[in-house]
């Protein structure tokens, strides 16, 4: 009996190492499967955000009249029509939630060092270069959220509409 019940202890044994060992496998199969996930949202992540700037380039490669106003708007913002400028501030809103977007997906870790730097280099040089957005953050950088505000605001010049022309007092005489 003393035999028996020592046998039974050893084959127990042997089966709470075996156990042991199938959760430590299990632990190690699912951090591999977390990781190449991970990986793959990473790559989706930069893929989608690739996607919508190449779409936003699109709008002006393939239409001349699109690309001649946005000309007119990153020039002189403020000498467009209202209508016109819609439609400026509208492909402005969408460059900016591009760079918004990939600024948390960078901060989040879901976006590769080298990716983000080439977007925010590339969104840097037109918002310091093109007046028109530099009136669409003027006018909406308030649609932004606090940290990509406190972010991008140092970055972009601010700039004012021009004065309403007034008569001089010997042209008016």
């Amino acid at each position: 009996m003393l035999l028996r019940k020592s046998r039974l202890e050893v084959i127990a044994l042997f089966a709470e190492i075996i156990a042991a060992l199938a959760v430590v496998l299990s632990v190690i199969y699912l951090a591999m499967q977390m990781s190449a996930n991970n990986k793959l949202l990473q790559s989706q992540s930069t893929n989608n955000m690739m996607a919508s700037i190449h779409a936003n380039m699109l709008q002006i490669a393939t239409n001349p009249e699109f690309a001649a106003l946005t000309v007119r708007c990153a020039q002189n913002p403020y000498a467009v029509s209202e209508v016109e400028w819609l439609r400026c501030a509208s492909y402005y809103h969408a460059t900016m939630d591009q760079w918004e977007y990939a600024f948390n997906q960078y901060h989040s870790g879901a976006m590769p060092p080298d990716y983000w730097s080439g977007i925010d280099a590339g969104i840097k040089h037109f918002s310091t270069a093109e007046m028109g957005f530099q009136r669409f953050w003027q006018e909406r950088s308030n649609f932004y959220g606090r940290d990509f505000f406190a972010y991008a605001d140092p970055i972009i010049p601010k700039i004012s509409p021009p004065e309403p022309m007034t008569p001089r007092s010997e042209d008016s005489q």
